[in-house]
C-alpha cells in the first residue's frame, strides 16, 4: 500500500503542475490512471483554493503569514488520499489568509 500512496502523490503533484496545459490526450491518460485506482477504491484530492479552517480533519496545515478568520488552501504538498471513503493519508497543504 505505501508503494500505491508514493505513486499517487506523484501522480497527484505532476497532476497539479500540468495545470490547466493538459491536451486532450493527456486528460484522456489522466483520467484513465484514476479510474483504475477507483477501481482499486482509491481516490485523491486535490482541495487548492478551498476555505481552510481549524476543525479541518482531512488536511494538516502550514501557515503562511499570519491567521486570519478565512484562510485558503494555497498549495498541496500531499493530497487528501480516500481508500473505500476512509481517509488512509491526510493532505498537507500551505495556507494564507483570503486576499481582499
Amino acid at each position: 500500500m505505501k508503494e500505491t500512496l508514493t505513486i499517487m502523490n506523484q501522480f497527484a503533484l505532476l497532476e497539479l503542475k500540468l495545470g490547466n496545459d493538459k491536451d486532450e490526450s493527456i486528460q484522456r491518460i489522466i483520467q484513465r490512471i484514476k479510474a483504475v485506482w477507483e477501481g482499486m477504491g482509491l481516490v485523491y484530492q486535490l482541495p487548492l483554493g478551498e476555505k481552510y479552517t481549524d476543525t479541518r480533519t482531512d488536511v494538516m496545515a502550514n501557515i503562511v503569514g499570519e491567521m486570519d478568520n478565512e484562510m485558503t488552501i494555497t498549495q498541496i504538498v500531499k493530497p487528501i488520499i480516500y481508500q473505500d471513503n476512509v481517509i488512509v493519508q491526510q493532505g498537507i497543504v500551505m495556507v494564507e489568509a483570503k486576499k481582499k
